[in-house]
């Protein structure tokens, strides 16, 4: 979907909040409105699907992903101490590309999202570069 439209913030973001509300999860809407800037970078970034699927329907998807994804690393072992590695990560990264780095707890949510989209097991690189990926997304989409 490379020409997004003003419409698709507002729609990823109540099907943000739609997702949080029915998995009985109510999340803030700093979540919410980092959610959506996340979601918009991909659609700028992205070419479409093939076979093409209606708007609505790649929306749809796209919020449960981010939302399943962002759940996900709510949930790590007590023993999990990678979320504030990938914290790190992201400010650094931030610092890096020189440009303002974003509130702590956006911050916080972005790492958040690369908690849950890797896996305990996966090796210290493959969560750096789940961080820069989502934090390159969120600002493609902010």
């Amino acid at each position: 979907m490379a020409n997004r439209s003003p419409e698709d913030r507002d729609a990823l973001k109540g099907l943000i909040a739609e997702y949080f509300a029915n998995q009985g999860d109510p999340a803030g809407g700093s979540v919410v409105e980092t959610l959506a800037s996340v979601g918009m970078g991909y659609l700028n970034q992205s070419l479409g699907n093939l076979p093409p699927i209606s708007r609505s329907t790649e929306r749809q998807q796209l919020a449960a992903f981010l939302g399943s994804t962002y759940l996900q690393g709510t949930r790590p072992s007590p023993m999990n101490n990678y979320l504030r590695q990938l914290q790190q990560v992201a400010e650094a990264y931030f610092d890096d590309l020189h440009v303002a780095r974003p509130p702590a707890e956006v911050v916080t949510i972005l790492a958040t999202l690369a908690v849950g989209h890797t896996r305990e097991t996966d090796p210290r690189p493959t969560r750096m570069v789940a961080t820069t990926k989502f934090v390159d997304l969120y600002l493609g989409g902010s």
